[in-house]
């Protein structure tokens, strides 16, 4: 059975973007129309597997999810390494690192703003016996009293299987988007998340897909 702290990590993965959020804010209440994020090299031109509302999308014909080699992926031209205690990605290499805060252990901002927020990544770490798609489950119904879920779908995360959970965040200020990455290995679960303004969500999701494939985790 698991705990009380299966609820506080729910909680623990908008922390931190709640806190980019103050940072974040213009306090011209005019802001002109957001700019566009600009590609990188290596960003794919379409976002991936679509999500399915509500329950995980059953695989198509000539879509198979493949693993990837073990260990950090390839490195993506025009980004930079993240790695930490069995875990590493990559962002922009213009992104500027955090001070982690909320629970979170690392936190990377993107240096252009949307209006009022700029793209941001982060993870979050706790136990969990299981593997990544029984812990984005797991996470499911105390993620649907804080945002509102648009769609999930299976994922690999290296070698390993997971999930992606896609959800909206109305009640913040400003309301924002995340997509969200689900893995657990040997007694530990991982949550990356990758966030952007919900009102201009569909600029950021191209990169945010292409951030949240080069996540890995190690036994």
């Amino acid at each position: 059975m698991r705990t009380t702290r299966i609820l506080a990590i729910a909680l623990l993965v908008a922390a931190p973007l709640i806190v980019l959020l103050t940072t974040a804010c213009n306090t011209n209440p005019t802001p002109p129309p957001p700019p566009a994020i600009p590609a990188y090299p290596g960003m794919p031109q379409q976002p991936g597997m679509p999500m399915q509302p509500g329950m995980p999308m059953p695989m198509q014909p000539g879509m198979p999810l493949q693993p990837a080699a073990m260990g950090t992926a390839p490195l993506l031209p025009g980004f930079q390494p993240v790695v930490g205690v069995r875990w590493s990605f990559q962002v922009p290499a213009q992104w500027e690192r955090l001070a982690p805060s909320g629970g979170t252990e690392v936190m990377f901002r993107s240096m252009t703003a949307l209006g009022d927020f700029r793209p941001n990544v982060n993870v979050v770490t706790e136990p969990f016996m299981g593997d990544g798609p029984g812990y984005a489950q797991a996470n499911m119904a105390q993620l649907q009293t804080a945002a509102s879920v648009l769609g999930q779908r299976p994922t690999m995360v290296g070698m390993y299987p997971g999930a992606d959970i896609d959800s909206a965040w109305p009640t913040q200020t400003p309301p924002i988007h995340t997509l969200q990455r689900f893995a657990a290995l040997n007694g530990k679960g991982f949550v990356f998340t990758c966030a952007g303004p919900m009102n201009n969500w569909e600029p950021v999701r191209p990169l945010c897909e292409t951030i949240l494939s080069t996540f890995r985790v190690t036994p």
